[in-house]
């Protein structure tokens, strides 16, 4: 488990709505339910850490390792210029991001 000077607890959902606003040095963290990672899965924010751990436990619960920012930031970058640059819809940002999160790449279109 990793040591944390200072957290951010939102949702998953929030924070890949709001990716632009995060620094880019932190990461992401969060709560599967049911074994799968939705938007509102409880989420951590965590500032650059030195030895970045897979798992931080917090009021009892287990935030598993999803992204660092600026990755999760490129991922966007590159799917939306797939998709002919138009905004993505919250809900297709969270989409991408789990996938790239899981799976290492984006989803297959």
């Amino acid at each position: 488990m990793g040591e944390v000077d200072e957290m951010h607890l939102t949702t998953l959902g929030e924070a890949i709505a709001d990716l632009d606003a995060l620094p880019s040095e932190a990461t992401i963290f969060a709560v599967k339910i049911k074994g799968r990672w939705l938007w509102e899965s409880p989420a951590l924010v965590v500032p650059e850490q030195n030895g970045l751990s897979k798992e931080i436990v917090d009021g009892g619960r287990a935030f598993e390792y999803v992204l660092e920012v600026f990755i999760a930031q490129e991922v966007l970058e590159d799917w939306t210029a797939f998709k002919g640059g138009h905004p993505l819809p919250p809900e297709e940002r969270l989409r991408v991001v789990v996938h790239y999160a899981l799976y290492d790449a984006c989803p297959v279109e």
